[in-house]
């Protein structure tokens, strides 16, 4: 899981949170991309280089959440979901 600010920083990240907090990943287009979008999912490679299932709103009490997990271990009954529905699991 990464949490990012409006700006696209790391806020919090699970596993290993020292490596990531403070980090800017606004160069990263898949954090403009949400950045802008607000809402959405999608299959992406993120910035560890690890292919994910990605699903993102923005939050009401703080800037927005990204929740992720490698899409290798992602059961085959998640990978068939409509990416619109991976969304609403966010």
């Amino acid at each position: 899981m990464m949490v990012l600010d409006d700006s696209g920083r790391v806020l919090a990240h699970s596993p290993d949170y020292e490596l990531w907090l403070g980090r800017d990943l606004s160069d990263q287009s898949f954090v403009r991309d949400a950045l802008r979008r607000h809402q959405g999912s999608e299959e992406l490679i993120s910035a560890d280089g690890v292919s994910r299932l990605s699903a993102y709103t923005t939050a009401t009490r703080a800037p927005w959440l990204v929740r992720s997990r490698p899409a290798r271990t992602a059961p085959a009954d998640v990978r068939r979901l409509p990416r619109a529905r991976l969304a609403s699991r966010a």
